[in-house]
């Protein structure tokens, strides 16, 4: 009588969830930050000093829902102990998706999809940032990010996507140009390989309804929200009611002031919201940061040329294997999808040029560069052919030369520290 098969313990069937998140912690403690807590600093404690009481615009969600659970035991303290654990549940739920795609993986492919994922969670241009600079608005965008896979596996709450495009952009509308082109690719990216075709109606309807809605909040939130907030004065008295004296970012993003002065004409801001405002905002921010670069060029350059050597070979690596990808296919909407994938990384980098390469380069290339490697990783989750492709391309470099690079791309965390 043959023997019913031993059940596996719960650690054997979760090996990988356990050596994901085990990996998480130890690097982000030992590595990006040298065995030392993960702490608020002053600027990021800032951002959950407001709330919607300040006005209405983007940038205050974050403060609004701390201020909501904690209510009168809202503190400095109770502030880093709720964004501790807000990141530690997204590397619970990041290690949760990454099991899924190594279980999905050929069994002759697991160990080089393995030292793909362990890639992914090192390095300075992925998640250092989030720990380095606990509770920057960046992170509460990756629990969005957790919530949007999760809707689109699931036919009935992927009609709840659009609502994240909108708290993407309520969190700071800056997701327009880090987060939401790689949901919205990912999006058509699905569409694209759908066999059945009522779904791939519904994905394309659910892709406009997030076009309307994230072109409808941006351009409540960007072109009007310096008129809903509270006046500076009153702006300055409630950051000090709440423990923090920390005024730089809130003087800029919302009166439109750097350094004391301001960097946008009245004229400008007196314009009715339009696409011509639009515009001029976008102007004056590029000018502005021109005069950031003048003021310091060598960390500018640092940030920007030493970010671009270290990614340079990955970057490129991922860029062949869509090119390869978007060649060989037929399909004119797969390779529409294909070709976005392709120009994704670009497109960030070159707005980090503009607009970011003095004080937030580094946020611009670990958001083109994350953005970048989750396409790659749903590709390979979703097509099997592509898999075999990239493994076999993966095959064809020198495993010691490999092993080396991601020693140093792995020991570097932040490249350099972001202001």
């Amino acid at each position: 009588m043959n023997k019913a098969p031993k059940k596996e313990s719960i650690g054997r069937r979760h090996r990988y969830f356990l050596l994901f998140f085990g990996y998480l912690l130890v690097y982000h403690i030992v590595v990006v930050n040298h065995l030392q807590s993960w702490q608020l600093n002053p600027v990021t404690y800032s951002l959950y000093c407001v709330d919607f009481s300040f006005g209405f615009a983007s940038k205050l969600l974050p403060g609004a829902v701390f201020h909501l659970l904690f209510g009168k035991f809202a503190s400095q303290t109770a502030a880093n102990i709720y964004a501790v654990v807000l990141i530690l549940l997204f590397f619970l739920g990041l290690s949760l998706l990454l099991e899924k795609f190594m279980l999905r993986m050929p069994e002759q492919h697991r160990g080089k999809a393995l030292f793909l994922l362990l890639f992914l969670l090192s390095g300075a241009y992925t998640f250092a940032i989030y720990t380095k600079w606990l509770g920057i608005y960046d992170g509460h965008w990756l629990l969005v990010a957790l919530a949007y896979f999760v809707c689109l596996e699931n036919k009935y709450l992927r009609f709840f996507i659009p609502a994240l495009f909108a708290v993407s952009l309520f969190i700071h509308f800056a997701a327009l140009v880090f987060v939401l082109p790689m949901f919205s690719i990912l999006l058509l990216y699905r569409a694209s390989i759908m066999e059945e075709k009522n779904e791939k109606r519904a994905i394309i309807v659910i892709f406009v309804l997030c076009m309307l809605c994230a072109a409808a909040t941006f351009a409540i939130l960007s072109l009007n929200e310096s008129r809903m907030v509270c006046s500076i004065e009153e702006f300055h008295q409630k950051l000090g009611e709440r423990g923090t004296d920390y005024y730089t970012f809130w003087d800029y993003a919302f009166f439109h002031l750097w350094g004391g002065e301001q960097f946008l004409p009245d004229a400008v801001l007196q314009m009715k919201p339009s696409l011509m405002k639009f515009v001029y905002l976008f102007y004056y921010q590029i000018k502005m940061n021109y005069g950031i670069f003048v003021q310091n060029p060598s960390r500018a350059l640092l940030t920007t040329l030493g970010g671009t050597v270290v990614l340079c070979p990955v970057v490129w690596f991922f860029l062949r294997f869509h090119f390869s990808r978007f060649r060989a296919q037929k399909d004119r909407f797969k390779r529409f999808c294909t070709l976005l994938m392709i120009v994704q990384f670009p497109f960030v980098y070159i707005l980090g040029i503009l607009l970011g390469d003095s004080l937030d380069m580094t946020r611009y290339l670990t958001h083109g560069f994350l953005a970048m490697f989750t396409c790659v990783l749903c590709v390979l989750y979703h097509e099997k052919s592509s898999t075999e492709l990239f493994f076999e391309q993966a095959g064809k470099r020198n495993s010691l030369a490999l092993k080396i690079y991601f020693l140093a791309y792995a020991a570097l965390t932040l490249m350099p520290t972001i202001h």
